[in-house]
């Protein structure tokens, strides 16, 4: 009589498999949890510096004073931007959108567990394309920790550029 031979796993084997498997998948994920952190912050920093150029370029075609803030009721609001961030031709330089001023741009917010701040309420563009006032540091930050967190430096010349010093994630 001739002996049947069976091919497969013992429950062991399976076992000890889904055991090894489950441990380096517990390794796996919190260091996935930071790198999702990081593309988010790239990707915010990214759009915020893409905001502010195309502020700063419609003050230079428009000839007009421009104005990067998070309204609320149509007047510019200090603290935290994430909700979104609207860029408007600021004739007059009170602050906020009025009726014979035009929206040009307003974003979507941000990620809910972040935190955006600028150290002032408002970022302005001159008709030049010049910023007005002195350099201003936009803080964004993930988990609204200052961990990951990076900021954007806007100096008088408009021109932005990216730093992980001095990010600030509270009021």
């Amino acid at each position: 009589m001739k002996r049947q031979v069976y091919s497969g796993f013992t429950l062991v084997e399976l076992i000890i498999t889904l055991l090894v498997f489950t441990i380096l998948l517990g390794i796996a994920v919190p260091s996935l949890a930071d790198l999702q952190r990081q593309y988010r912050t790239d990707s915010a920093i990214r759009q915020l510096q893409q905001l502010l150029a195309f502020a700063r370029n419609q003050a230079i075609s428009y000839r007009s004073r421009v104005t990067v803030c998070h309204l609320e009721d149509n007047r510019c609001q200090d603290g935290n931007w994430q909700p979104g961030i609207s860029i408007f031709i600021d004739r007059n330089g009170n602050q906020q959108l009025d009726s014979d001023e035009r929206l040009l741009l307003e974003s979507g917010p941000f990620h809910s567990q972040d935190s955006i701040f600028y150290n002032r309420a408002t970022v302005r563009f001159l008709a030049d394309g010049l910023a007005s006032g002195s350099n201003g540091t936009l803080s964004y930050c993930p988990d609204k920790t200052v961990e990951d967190g990076q900021s954007i430096v806007v100096n008088q010349a408009g021109r932005t550029r990216r730093s992980t010093e001095n990010v600030k994630c509270d009021d």
